[in-house]
């Protein structure tokens, strides 16, 4: 598990989830309680480099450090883009060519691309990243 969960925050999931008072948590409301969540992670952020260490720990699947291809896709892939425009977002990222990227590597893109954009614009695509790829883990492992 990639950020631990404390008590208060299953009691404010459930508080917020809840939307017709049966104890019970809706698809909405448990997306909403997460991106909820979410967007408290990014403003406890001090810095545009943490945000983009959050959205690669998204990414990282299996913690192993690096991004795999298939992780890649997997969390970024989502819509109507074809395989070699991933393959080619992929390589812009991995510049070592190793195969697969690295914190390093994928911060130092992540935060060169999103230097000319606001503060505001860069927590907003970050939020839609992190909820995107939180929501695949957890469809992931309801599949296991």
């Amino acid at each position: 598990m990639r950020f631990s969960i404390s008590c208060g925050f299953h009691v404010r999931l459930i508080t917020v989830g809840d939307k017709d008072g049966s104890g019970e948590i809706s698809k909405v409301g448990s997306q909403l309680g997460r991106k909820k969540k979410i967007e408290k992670e990014i403003d406890e952020c001090k810095s545009r480099k943490q945000i983009a260490e959050l959205i690669f720990d998204a990414i990282d699947d299996d913690s192993s450090g690096e991004i795999s291809f298939k992780e890649f896709k997997s969390q970024m892939g989502k819509g109507t883009l074809t395989d070699k425009y991933w393959k080619q977002l992929f390589d812009a990222y991995d510049s070592d060519g190793s195969g697969e990227i690295s914190k390093e590597e994928f911060i130092k893109i992540n935060l060169e691309t999103a230097k000319h954009v606001s503060d505001k614009q860069y927590k907003d695509s970050a939020l839609k990243l992190l909820v995107q790829a939180r929501k695949v883990d957890a469809e992931n492992k309801s599949k296991q």
